[in-house]
């Protein structure tokens, strides 16, 4: 069989976690309540649960938790109008209990006829690094770890972050150009084909495709920072932001498909493997910045 390249992270948040082996988290969703998703109702705007197929998978270094998102888009404006609308054709002056009762109804109205969008997304354990990866949005990530918190009781939890990126990314890259490096580095990582640049009056500077070195060097000298930027090492590559997010995830290197059994056996394996790569990229990354900050 072919060769495949694949990806399947693309927009993660990570947090330290310690999380409990598989089998006891298993046990700690069965005997919760109220964990499962399910559809939406008439009356309801949206709705998080654990997938009702398959909550957990055995990743080898991990596991993997799947979730299910649905919402609706909550018409602000339209629901204002109407109850606007409503009130302006009475004969009297609605006392306030009378208003919030219109805009109950109101409000129910448009809720039983919008469009529910649906949302699967996972998230990554790493048992030995305590790494708790989210594939979503940070909001879905914050709430999918309090329905986590919910099932387990507590949960020793904590964003990583790391102090004054921004100023570590600029003094390294100010530092390469200035030596003549025009392909800079940071920690092993090769920088791709996206930088944004900002200033204190929030003027903002984007480059596409390869830098313009002398132009980089003058906004850097200026009082620019790097505020986001692509890195690529080991196959991966992803854009960086100073507050530490990682997103638009694409892996280069191939895999060849014909030692697993079925589709469902590589992509488990895949997944184990940007496990394993993206805990390791991000652990070098804070010790990278980390030392840059003790050197200030």
């Amino acid at each position: 069989q072919p060769n495949h390249k694949g990806i399947t992270m693309k927009n993660i948040n990570v947090f330290a976690a310690e999380l409990p082996t598989i089998t006891t988290l298993e046990e700690s969703l069965n005997n919760a309540e109220g964990l499962l998703f399910t559809p939406l109702t008439d009356n309801q705007w949206s709705n998080l649960g654990l997938s009702a197929n398959n909550q957990l998978t055995d990743l080898g270094n991990g596991y993997r938790i799947d979730f299910i998102y649905a919402g609706k888009d909550i018409p602000k404006p339209q629901i204002k109008e109407e109850l606007e609308k409503l009130i302006s054709n009475m004969d009297y002056e609605p006392s306030k209990d009378e208003v919030g009762q219109l805009c109950e109804s109101v409000t129910a109205e448009f809720c039983a006829k919008m469009i529910i969008k649906t949302v699967k997304f996972s998230a990554y354990y790493h048992t030995k690094k305590q790494s708790l990866v989210f594939d979503c949005k940070d909001s879905l990530a914050q709430s999918a770890l309090s329905l986590l918190i919910k099932a387990l009781g507590s949960v020793e939890t904590k964003t990583l972050h790391c102090s004054n990126i921004s100023n570590s990314l600029t003094s390294n890259m100010l530092e390469q150009l200035n030596a003549g490096n025009d392909l800079v580095k940071f920690a092993g990582f090769e920088t791709g084909d996206l930088l944004v640049l900002a200033n204190a009056e929030k003027d903002v500077v984007r480059f596409k495709g390869d830098y313009p070195t002398e132009q980089v060097s003058e906004l850097l000298f200026d009082g620019y920072e790097v505020k986001q930027l692509n890195l690529s090492k080991d196959g991966v590559s992803f854009t960086i932001n100073n507050e530490f997010k990682i997103k638009g995830i694409k892996t280069s290197f191939d895999i060849e498909t014909g030692e697993f059994m079925d589709e469902e056996d590589f992509k488990i394996h895949l997944q184990a493997l940007e496990l394993e790569i993206v805990t390791s990229h991000c652990d070098d990354l804070r010790n990278f910045f980390d030392k840059q900050n003790d050197e200030v």
